[in-house]
């Protein structure tokens, strides 16, 4: 009985990037023009709502305080743009724009990894075109989902040719693309672990869960301490949360409640 594409790619012992990219880069050079082509209208744009306060409005953006205590991928990139080109949207554009065309190039490799050549190419050029990621791309505060999407699959990526490799470097990578992920938005990357865990149940090597096993003391390490890092953040979030919640419950309980008491009162 022949095995699906992705039972066959997940089979193998090694994935070499290099020859990912090796065969597939006209395809790529083409997906990035299109990609170019396709947000050429975002260059026009100007800043709007939350640009005003993070870029425009905000006097620090040009100078390293601005860093004073919120180090983020985004902070450091909108100070690096107006510290090199000005404080114009066109740069701010132009970094998105590209910075979406490195992503789609990573995630055709991290498609290689989980199904066939084929059924990866199909996937990317339904990803790179799809009109949902025009926020992300366009809107010049959308660039933390960029980052998101970058960190954690370099993450994965660096994770997966660590089980491959068994080398330390990887390991490192993926560990630090994933701190990163966390100071860009500190909830959406710990899905992250949800992804390797089932990678290793479909993969289901038995060399990979012992390698997973004895990592477990440093991955709680990471992960104690990205969550220290932005544990601020995460409480305000999970209070908002909260404070949403009681407010729905308490509008749908006294909408239930009301006509009672006017039938009691009338």
């Amino acid at each position: 009985m022949k095995k699906s594409p992705i039972l066959e790619v997940l089979a193998e012992d090694k994935h070499s990037i290099i020859k990912i990219l090796q065969e597939n880069w006209r395809f790529m050079v083409l997906i990035s023009i299109g990609i170019f082509i396709l947000f050429l209208n975002a260059f026009r744009g100007d800043f709007v709502s939350d640009d005003y306060a993070t870029i425009l409005n905000n006097p620090q953006v040009s100078s390293w305080s601005s860093m004073a205590g919120n180090v983020t991928p985004v902070v450091f990139t909108n100070f690096m743009i107006a510290a090199v080109f000005g404080v114009a949207p066109i740069f701010y554009h132009a970094f998105s724009i590209f910075f979406y065309i490195v992503i789609c190039w990573v995630l055709l490799v991290f498609l290689n990894f989980i199904i066939s050549k084929n059924l990866a190419r199909v996937a990317i050029f339904m990803f790179a075109f799809m009109p949902l990621h025009v926020e992300a791309v366009s809107w010049i505060s959308g660039k933390p989902y960029l980052f998101l999407a970058f960190f954690i699959t370099i993450s994965f990526l660096g994770f997966v040719k660590y089980l491959e490799d068994n080398k330390w470097e990887y390991l490192l990578v993926s560990g630090l693309s994933f701190f990163l992920a966390v100071l860009t938005d500190p909830p959406r990357p710990f899905s992250l672990f949800f992804v390797i865990f089932l990678y290793l149940v479909i993969v289901n090597k038995k060399i990979y869960w012992q390698k997973v096993g004895k990592l477990v003391p440093i991955v709680l390490v990471v992960f104690l301490a990205a969550v220290f890092a932005k544990l601020p953040l995460m409480m305000q979030r999970i209070g908002i949360a909260v404070i949403i919640v009681v407010k729905v419950f308490s509008i749908t309980h006294f909408s239930n409640i009301l006509p009672v008491s006017q039938n009691i009162y009338s």
